[in-house]
Protein backbone atom coordinates (compact mmCIF):
# COMPACT_ATOMS: atom_id res chain seq x y z
CA UNK A 1 0.00 0.00 0.00
CA UNK A 2 1.30 3.57 -1.00
CA UNK A 3 -0.21 6.61 0.34
CA UNK A 4 -1.03 9.32 -2.01
CA UNK A 5 -3.04 11.56 -0.29
CA UNK A 6 -3.17 12.70 3.35
CA UNK A 7 -6.46 14.22 4.72
CA UNK A 8 -7.10 16.01 7.78
CA UNK A 9 -10.79 16.38 8.85
CA UNK A 10 -12.27 17.74 12.59
CA UNK A 11 -13.46 20.62 13.70
CA UNK A 12 -13.03 24.21 13.22
CA UNK A 13 -9.95 25.69 15.27
CA UNK A 14 -8.87 21.68 16.36
CA UNK A 15 -5.31 22.61 14.73
CA UNK A 16 -6.18 20.80 11.06
CA UNK A 17 -4.21 23.26 9.17
CA UNK A 18 -1.13 23.65 12.11
CA UNK A 19 -0.88 19.90 11.95
CA UNK A 20 -0.94 19.60 7.85
CA UNK A 21 1.75 22.29 7.72
CA UNK A 22 3.83 20.63 10.42
CA UNK A 23 3.61 17.18 8.04
CA UNK A 24 5.35 19.05 5.11
CA UNK A 25 3.70 17.48 2.31
CA UNK A 26 2.78 19.78 -0.63
CA UNK A 27 -1.21 20.67 -0.17
CA UNK A 28 -4.12 20.22 -2.79
CA UNK A 29 -5.58 23.82 -3.37
CA UNK A 30 -8.85 23.67 -3.32
CA UNK A 31 -11.82 25.95 -4.34
CA UNK A 32 -14.33 28.17 -2.42
CA UNK A 33 -16.79 30.81 -3.03
CA UNK A 34 -15.61 32.98 0.31
CA UNK A 35 -13.49 36.32 -0.28
CA UNK A 36 -9.49 35.78 0.41
CA UNK A 37 -8.51 36.78 3.99
CA UNK A 38 -5.85 38.76 4.70
CA UNK A 39 -2.69 37.53 3.38
CA UNK A 40 -3.88 34.50 1.31
CA UNK A 41 -3.10 33.70 -2.45
CA UNK A 42 -5.37 33.12 -5.22
CA UNK A 43 -4.08 29.69 -6.58
CA UNK A 44 -1.93 29.28 -3.12
CA UNK A 45 -4.17 29.06 -0.56
CA UNK A 46 -7.16 28.44 -2.55
CA UNK A 47 -9.06 28.88 -5.87
CA UNK A 48 -10.83 31.78 -5.45
CA UNK A 49 -14.31 32.02 -7.62
CA UNK A 50 -17.83 33.06 -7.13
CA UNK A 51 -20.51 30.73 -5.70
CA UNK A 52 -22.21 31.09 -9.61
CA UNK A 53 -18.43 29.53 -11.32
CA UNK A 54 -18.59 26.96 -7.83
CA UNK A 55 -21.87 25.76 -8.37
CA UNK A 56 -21.21 25.42 -12.73
CA UNK A 57 -18.17 23.57 -11.98
CA UNK A 58 -19.96 21.26 -9.35
CA UNK A 59 -22.88 20.95 -11.85
CA UNK A 60 -20.84 19.64 -14.38
CA UNK A 61 -18.74 17.14 -13.08
CA UNK A 62 -15.64 19.23 -12.47
CA UNK A 63 -15.62 18.75 -8.63
CA UNK A 64 -15.30 15.18 -6.63
CA UNK A 65 -16.89 16.65 -3.69
CA UNK A 66 -18.52 19.94 -2.79
CA UNK A 67 -20.06 21.87 0.33
CA UNK A 68 -21.59 24.63 1.52
CA UNK A 69 -20.12 26.11 5.17
CA UNK A 70 -21.17 29.49 6.68
CA UNK A 71 -22.63 30.51 3.26
CA UNK A 72 -19.60 29.53 1.20
CA UNK A 73 -18.39 27.16 -1.45
CA UNK A 74 -15.76 24.77 -0.86
CA UNK A 75 -14.71 21.94 -2.44
CA UNK A 76 -12.04 19.82 -4.31
CA UNK A 77 -11.84 19.15 -8.39
CA UNK A 78 -11.90 15.71 -10.12
CA UNK A 79 -8.50 16.63 -11.69
CA UNK A 80 -6.95 17.45 -8.83
CA UNK A 81 -7.48 14.54 -7.13
CA UNK A 82 -6.95 12.31 -10.11
CA UNK A 83 -3.33 14.26 -10.27
CA UNK A 84 -2.43 13.83 -6.64
CA UNK A 85 -2.93 9.36 -7.10
CA UNK A 86 -1.40 9.36 -10.00
CA UNK A 87 1.89 10.86 -8.86
CA UNK A 88 5.05 9.78 -6.80
CA UNK A 89 4.95 12.18 -4.38
CA UNK A 90 2.24 12.29 -1.74
CA UNK A 91 0.12 15.11 -0.91
CA UNK A 92 -2.10 16.61 2.12
CA UNK A 93 -5.38 18.31 2.38
CA UNK A 94 -7.82 19.51 5.14
CA UNK A 95 -11.67 18.39 3.91
CA UNK A 96 -14.69 18.04 6.16
CA UNK A 97 -15.91 14.97 6.67
CA UNK A 98 -18.51 14.52 3.62
CA UNK A 99 -15.47 15.05 0.91
CA UNK A 100 -12.99 13.05 2.96
CA UNK A 101 -15.60 10.29 2.85
CA UNK A 102 -15.74 10.59 -0.97
CA UNK A 103 -12.43 10.57 -1.65
CA UNK A 104 -11.57 7.69 0.67
CA UNK A 105 -14.54 5.55 -1.28
CA UNK A 106 -13.00 6.29 -4.29
CA UNK A 107 -9.19 5.82 -3.55
CA UNK A 108 -9.44 3.48 -0.28
CA UNK A 109 -5.73 2.21 -0.15
CA UNK A 110 -3.65 5.61 -1.35
CA UNK A 111 -5.57 7.74 1.53
CA UNK A 112 -4.99 8.45 4.96
CA UNK A 113 -7.68 9.57 6.99
CA UNK A 114 -6.25 11.52 10.17
CA UNK A 115 -9.22 13.22 12.37
CA UNK A 116 -7.94 16.12 14.56
CA UNK A 117 -9.76 17.36 17.73
CA UNK A 118 -9.37 19.58 20.77
CA UNK A 119 -11.66 20.55 23.76
CA UNK A 120 -14.41 22.59 22.96
CA UNK A 121 -13.60 25.03 24.73
CA UNK A 122 -10.17 25.27 23.31
CA UNK A 123 -11.64 25.56 19.77
CA UNK A 124 -13.81 27.99 20.67
CA UNK A 125 -10.78 30.13 22.83
CA UNK A 126 -8.37 30.17 19.70
CA UNK A 127 -11.50 31.11 17.36
CA UNK A 128 -11.85 34.06 19.72
CA UNK A 129 -8.10 34.94 19.39
CA UNK A 130 -8.63 34.99 15.59
CA UNK A 131 -10.68 38.05 16.52
CA UNK A 132 -13.65 36.91 14.57
CA UNK A 133 -17.29 38.21 15.02
CA UNK A 134 -19.42 36.25 17.29
CA UNK A 135 -21.81 35.25 14.52
CA UNK A 136 -19.19 33.67 12.99
CA UNK A 137 -18.07 32.28 16.19
CA UNK A 138 -21.16 30.45 17.17
CA UNK A 139 -21.77 29.30 14.20
CA UNK A 140 -18.40 27.29 13.61
CA UNK A 141 -18.77 26.21 16.92
CA UNK A 142 -22.57 25.04 16.70
CA UNK A 143 -21.12 22.18 14.64
CA UNK A 144 -18.59 21.15 17.00
CA UNK A 145 -20.14 18.15 18.07
CA UNK A 146 -21.10 16.48 14.73
CA UNK A 147 -17.49 16.92 13.25
CA UNK A 148 -16.10 15.55 16.37
CA UNK A 149 -18.48 12.07 15.42
CA UNK A 150 -17.45 11.72 12.31
CA UNK A 151 -13.80 11.37 13.39
CA UNK A 152 -15.00 7.15 13.98
CA UNK A 153 -14.21 7.23 9.82
CA UNK A 154 -10.80 8.46 10.72
CA UNK A 155 -7.75 5.76 10.00
CA UNK A 156 -5.70 8.02 12.88
CA UNK A 157 -7.56 10.42 15.45
CA UNK A 158 -5.25 12.76 17.09
CA UNK A 159 -6.30 14.89 20.31
CA UNK A 160 -4.51 18.45 19.53
CA UNK A 161 -5.10 20.24 22.79
CA UNK A 162 -2.91 22.77 24.21
CA UNK A 163 -1.33 20.15 26.64
CA UNK A 164 -0.92 17.36 23.92
CA UNK A 165 0.15 19.47 21.06
CA UNK A 166 3.38 18.64 21.24
CA UNK A 167 2.78 14.74 21.18
CA UNK A 168 0.43 15.08 18.32
CA UNK A 169 3.28 17.00 16.14
CA UNK A 170 5.81 14.35 16.98
CA UNK A 171 3.46 11.93 15.49
CA UNK A 172 2.79 14.01 12.08
CA UNK A 173 6.72 14.46 12.19
CA UNK A 174 7.33 10.88 11.62
CA UNK A 175 4.03 10.32 9.30
CA UNK A 176 6.15 12.99 7.24
CA UNK A 177 9.06 11.57 7.55
CA UNK A 178 7.98 7.82 6.50
CA UNK A 179 5.74 9.21 3.58
CA UNK A 180 8.40 12.18 2.37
Amino acid sequence: MSISLVIFQGPSASGKSTLQAQLKLPRVITWTSRAPRIGEIDGRDYYFVNSEHMLFLFNNGKMLEMTEYQGHYYGTSMDSIKEVIEEAQPRSIVMDAKGARAIKALYPEKVLLIGVFADKEQCRLRLLSRKIPEEVLSLRMSTYDAEVSELSQCDLVLRNTDDNYDKAELIIKFLGEGLG
